[in-house]
Order: C-alpha cells, then structure tokens, then sequence
C-alpha cells in the first residue's frame, strides 16, 4: 500500500498545535486478511495493517 495522509489539528495549547496543525505524511506500508464464506451470498473478512479505519477492519460482503 502507498498512502498520502493529511492531518489537521487545532488546539489553543501551543505544544499540541505545532506538533500536529496541518501535517501531511506519505509511506508504504502493508495489509494483509482472510475471507470467510459463510455460503454463495454472505461472508465475512478481516484485514490487518495500517488502514483508512485504523490498524484492523471487520467486515461482512454480500454478494448478489
């Protein structure tokens, strides 16, 4: 994965806003998951890695 992420942050406390005001950082990093079919129209899955969501996502697909 390649990623672009732009954080702003406000803060009335000078330490906090001149650390994190309008930072933007970029990098690779890597996910990986598993998809378990629960028959021919649901399952579910779980990626792992740093993610728009964190560093995990659960989910269910459905498929029609």
């Amino acid at each position: 994965m390649l990623y672009l992420e732009n954080r702003n942050y406000n803060a009335s406390d000078d330490y906090y806003a001149g650390r994190y005001n309008n930072k933007t950082t970029g990098g690779l990093g890597s996910v990986a998951g598993f998809r378990y079919h629960l028959n021919d129209s649901w399952s579910l899955f779980f990626e792992g890695g740093r993610g728009t969501f964190g560093y995990g996502t659960f989910g269910v697909t459905a498929y029609f």
